[in-house]
């Protein structure tokens, strides 16, 4: 009946708990450090995570000695975290895991489990395995962290033999509660995976437009204000591109038709700008037949040269669509540069308007603000 107690505590009860130690420990560092990559969490963040760990391994050493009779299972969480994130953070608290230990076996007056030499063995040959785990780069997650609890649980086995206090009963219930730790672990991480996958793909959905696979007006704000931190040194020029008489297109050729054409249109448009210019670019299409790009370069006039080769291209390779039918076309653009303080949104509005002023010229054309204009020794670029 004993043995049937230690092997229900060790595979069931144990393994929910730490499992639910860990899940709340992860939750509490993303509050303190979104990024979890461990390098930004201030002082006093460090100390309430390192507090709580504390008190995590308090309940742990409480519940594994009231019921196996033996202090177990102190690694799980500062491993699994160290595994999981790579923070630093979790390095030192691994390192004094053995000093808690210890202390908290001082405090339940457990002296038999004491052993100074045992302890810091342990701890060396944990630090050295994560180490190495953390180094290889093609292994995955999951074989990292069977192999990295599975040692733990070997360590710990050697512990107790050079204490003298050796079963074989304990040996089964250290593998048993670890299997099913591994287990759990596994299936959070999966369920974890699952939901980042999910808010990801919505995310991408938000901002994506669903014809094209370009960015939309909802991801304009933030992207074109990521683009510009990245690139301080460069001017950022925004462009509004307009196919030339879409409308008319679509009641010729049918809607179907000029999805085709959109599709063929804004994938070689963002290939081109991101071939030239990635990652300082960005390419939108705000709806209909209207397109905008963000380019940050010294160079505008290659800009310039690419956005000309562009419009050549389909004046001399027409879109085929679904009946056979070549269908050549033309587009107007508008350029200007963002102006240092002004919202990217006005500078989007001052390349509109020069795309109505490249229509009212006869279309088919560029037509670009007084800084481009001398840049470019152009008035505006006619094709």
């Amino acid at each position: 009946m004993n043995l049937f107690v230690k092997l229900f505590c060790s595979t069931v009860f144990l393994p929910v708990i730490s499992i639910s130690m860990i899940i709340a420990q992860i939750t509490l560092e993303s509050t303190f450090d979104p990024k979890n990559d461990g390098w930004n969490i201030k002082p006093l963040y460090a100390m309430c995570i390192t507090l709580f760990y504390i008190f995590q391994e308090a309940c742990i050493a409480d519940l594994t000695y009231f019921n196996l009779h033996i202090v177990t299972f102190m690694y799980l969480i500062p491993v699994t975290m160290l595994l999981r994130n790579r923070n630093r953070l979790w390095w030192c608290l691994l390192a004094i895991t053995p000093a808690i230990t210890i202390s908290l076996e001082y405090y339940l007056q457990l002296y038999q489990f004491i052993n100074f030499k045992a302890s810091l063995i342990q701890i060396f040959l944990i630090l050295l395995v994560c180490f190495i785990l953390l180094k290889i780069k093609n292994m995955s997650y999951y074989l990292k962290y069977a192999l990295g609890i599975y040692f733990t649980a070997i360590t710990h086995i050697i512990s107790i033999s050079m204490n003298n206090m050796f079963s074989w009963s304990y040996v089964l219930v250290f593998f048993l509660g670890t299997t099913f730790t591994i287990l759990a672990e596994f299936q959070r991480m999966h369920s974890e995976r699952d939901k980042d996958e999910r808010m990801a793909k919505l995310h991408y959905e938000s901002i994506r437009d669903d014809l094209t696979g370009l960015l939309n007006f909802r991801a304009f704000d933030k992207e074109i204000n990521s683009l510009s931190h990245d690139v301080q040194d460069n001017d950022t020029f925004i462009g509004v591109l307009d196919i030339d008489h879409f409308k008319k297109i679509n009641d010729t050729y049918g809607h179907l038709n000029g999805n085709i054409i959109l599709s063929d249109f804004s994938k070689r448009l963002r290939a081109d700008i991101h071939y030239n210019f990635d990652p300082h670019c960005a390419v939108y299409r705000f709806g209909g037949d209207e397109f905008s790009f963000v380019i940050s370069t010294s160079k505008p006039q290659n800009m310039i040269d690419l956005l000309q080769k562009f419009e050549n291209y389909y004046k001399t390779h027409p879109v085929t669509i679904s009946n056979g039918t070549k269908v050549t076309f033309s587009f107007s653009c508008g350029i200007t540069r963002h102006l240092v303080g002004e919202t990217y949104n006005k500078a989007l509005e001052r390349a509109d308007k020069l795309v109505y002023q490249a229509k009212k010229n006869g279309r088919g054309q560029i037509v670009v603000d007084d800084y481009l204009k001398e840049k470019t020794n152009n008035n505006n670029i006619d094709h």
